[in-house]
């Protein structure tokens, strides 16, 4: 995936139709079993593509979607017993994604309410929040937990 994110500078519609395809494979070979740390690939790369992947495109729509596979449609958040290398993929991950959340909440179109922009963060921040503490990262939860508190409620 990276090779194709990089491949090229200008990059074509079937070029970006093949990187989301390539995208959609990682997500589905990353599957787990719940009670194994066993995958069909490397699943600290999972964060780590997704992270390069939205960092490539730097379009709100291509971040919505890959973050939404990522964190609800693969299991890999859902399941603990990350290594340290794994969490520090996702919290990379996570803040990418919500400092792009805050940048269109802010800079978005009039006709998307406050409301909906909370809603995508409160969302972000809860799946952070979930993640880290099932893998006994309290601190980092908490630390997610008063953001969203920052940032949601003011």
């Amino acid at each position: 995936l990276n090779l194709l994110i990089q491949s090229s500078t200008k990059q074509s519609e079937s070029l970006e139709k093949e990187i989301a395809s390539t995208y959609d494979k990682l997500v589905l070979l990353s599957h787990q079993k719940e009670d194994s740390n066993e995958t069909n690939i490397n699943a600290a790369s999972l964060p780590a593509l997704s992270s390069a992947y939205i960092s490539s495109k730097y379009d709100m729509e291509i971040t919505r979607k890959v973050y939404s596979k990522m964190l609800f449609s693969s299991n890999f958040a859902q399941i603990g017993n990350k290594s340290q290398e794994e969490v520090a993929d996702m919290q990379t991950f996570l803040d990418q994604c919500l400092v792009a959340e805050k940048v269109a909440s802010k800079h978005g179109s009039v006709n998307v309410k406050k409301s909906q922009h909370r809603r995508k963060l409160a969302r972000l921040y809860d799946a952070g929040i979930q993640f880290f503490h099932k893998n006994g990262y309290s601190g980092i939860a908490d630390a997610f937990m008063k953001n969203k508190n920052k940032d949601i409620f003011g």
